[in-house]
């Protein structure tokens, strides 16, 4: 197989998981959809940049700071594992309780975790959800086996940026699941500050997340179940942002999906276009931008700037807009998912048209996306 086909298939592999996005098992967080055919792992990296400082030696008085001054990076995989036969799921809660251990990594208490509980309740992936619901899907079942051994093999990395408002791993941990379930490694980290956990929307802190995302993949490469040739991104928010520059300076990278995100508003490509890695003609791998329709984003009183998808001359670029389509859909959204309908989807092919073939197999809509129930998307001969 080319090496186009392949990046090609892994685009549309990735489209087929993310557009699915975690689709549904028959427990956990998916709802009547098929898992692949592995079982899943689950591994926390508490890791340091030590060529990056967060925080200064001392205080604006001078007084020293004695707490680790290395950039934290808590790193989130999942993987195809092959747990033992005993071995349970984690909780939903285990998710939501490395919530406040993303940049502090001493041990949790037993209030560390109420608490990331109760912040949990009050984020956007919650909001609208009752109490008693939120209380139960913190019971719920995840596929994700703690620690669980490694599938024997070389599986692709998928790396996954986060967004303004959305920082947590959790907000595409389904994701995480179901994409490991058929076959890939998916690892992510928070969205964090170049020098706090505050996050800018300014180009230190877009830099800070491209460079996060860099050492994940150094970090999740050196596992010996990472196959070091196939490389993914898919970025929601922000993180489709640093994605995008990410590829742009790392011609390692296949793929990448962009989740909503800021590459074609322009509010953000203004942003964007001050980078100075911002160079469309370096974009030479197929794209995915999946968006709401023109007219709910000019309702909203955003502004589309879509220049990089005529100046990427280099590169398949394929657009699907979604009608009925909130930011918060476009993630692990924990409140009750609304079916929706297949004429909602809208493809806006490139130049050179949709891979024939493209909208001729069903497929289901992610749990925690509005879902369809229609033949939507397939991907090209050939697994990566």
């Amino acid at each position: 197989m080319s090496l186009k086909r392949l990046r090609k298939s892994l685009l549309l592999l990735l489209m087929l998981c993310v557009v699915r996005d975690v689709l549904a098992q028959k427990h956990s967080l998916w709802e009547g959809l098929n898992p692949g055919p592995y079982s899943v792992g689950f591994k926390v990296f508490n890791e340091r940049d030590n060529s990056r400082s967060y925080r200064p030696k001392r205080d604006y008085q001078g007084n020293p700071d004695f707490r680790e001054h290395a950039r934290p990076i808590q790193i989130s995989i999942w993987y195809p594992a092959r747990p033992a036969a005993n071995a349970s799921p984690l909780p939903f809660a285990a998710y939501v309780h490395l919530i406040p251990a993303e940049r502090d990594f001493r041990k949790l208490t037993k209030e560390k975790e109420l608490e990331s509980e109760r912040s949990f309740m009050a984020i956007p992936l919650a909001r609208g959800a009752s109490e008693a619901k939120l209380r139960s899907l913190m019971k719920m079942a995840t596929t994700g086996f703690k620690d669980a051994p490694p599938q024997a093999g070389a599986f692709p990395l998928v790396v996954v940026g986060q967004g303004l408002g959305f920082e947590s791993p959790i907000t595409h941990a389904a994701m995480g699941e179901y994409l490991a379930s058929h076959g890939y490694i998916v690892a992510t980290s928070p969205l964090t500050g170049a020098y706090s956990s505050f996050v800018k929307l300014d180009l230190i802190d877009l830099e800070a997340e491209v460079r996060d995302m860099e050492f994940v993949i150094s970090s999740v490469r050196a596992l010996p179940n990472v196959d070091p040739n196939k490389l993914g991104l898919i970025g929601f928010d922000l993180g489709g942002m640093s994605a995008l520059l990410l590829q742009m300076r790392n011609g390692d990278v296949d793929a990448v999906v962009s989740l909503d995100s800021g590459i074609a508003f322009e509010h953000n490509t203004k942003l964007l276009k001050q980078s100075p890695y911002y160079n469309p003609s370096r974009l030479r791998v197929p794209l995915l931008h999946a968006t709401a329709t023109r007219e709910e984003i000019e309702a909203s009183g955003a502004h589309e700037d879509l220049s990089l998808f005529e100046s990427a001359v280099y590169a398949d670029i394929y657009r699907l807009r979604f009608k009925g389509m909130r930011h918060v859909d476009f993630t692990s959204d924990y409140d009750a998912p609304t079916l929706a309908r297949s004429e909602d989807i809208l493809s806006e092919p490139s130049s050179d048209g949709f891979p024939e073939g493209l909208l001729d197999q069903p497929f289901y809509g992610w749990v925690r996306w509005r879902y369809y129930d229609q033949p939507v998307l397939t991907g090209f001969p050939g697994r990566l």
